[in-house]
């Protein structure tokens, strides 16, 4: 077993593992919310649907990640891209299953662990 299977084992475990505090909380929700960012939100949720759609439910970030990147890299504000995932979490749209390894090295986060999810409620997350 690898060390770094070890860490995602130890954040498995951890009874705080995934959640947020408040402030953080609040602040993805306005940015979820922010009409601005509407059209980068639609393009998130089609791009998760549709990585579901294509993987029999299971969602991939890394995946996700790729379906909104061009040329010159992502193509949606990146901070939509998570408040799109932690408001789909909240609504019940997407669970977490388990844990994989951030692919994306443009934003400096490869081999940072992440949540994969199962798209639970395609309704909610429309």
């Amino acid at each position: 077993m690898s060390e770094q299977t070890d860490l995602l084992d130890l954040l498995a475990a951890s009874p705080v593992a995934g959640r947020q505090d408040e402030q953080t909380t609040q602040l993805l929700a306005v940015i979820a919310g922010d009409p601005v960012h509407a059209e980068d939100r639609r393009r998130v949720v089609a791009a998760i649907v549709a990585d579901a759609d294509a993987n029999g439910g299971a969602v991939d970030p890394n995946r996700v990640r790729g379906a909104l990147t061009n040329d010159h890299g992502l193509d949606v504000t990146p901070q939509v891209l998570s408040a799109t995932y932690s408001a789909l979490r909240c609504a019940g749209a997407l669970e977490a299953t388990g844990w994989g390894w951030n692919a994306d090295t443009r934003g400096r986060n490869s081999g940072k662990p992440m949540r994969l999810y199962r798209l639970a409620d395609r309704r909610a997350a429309a």
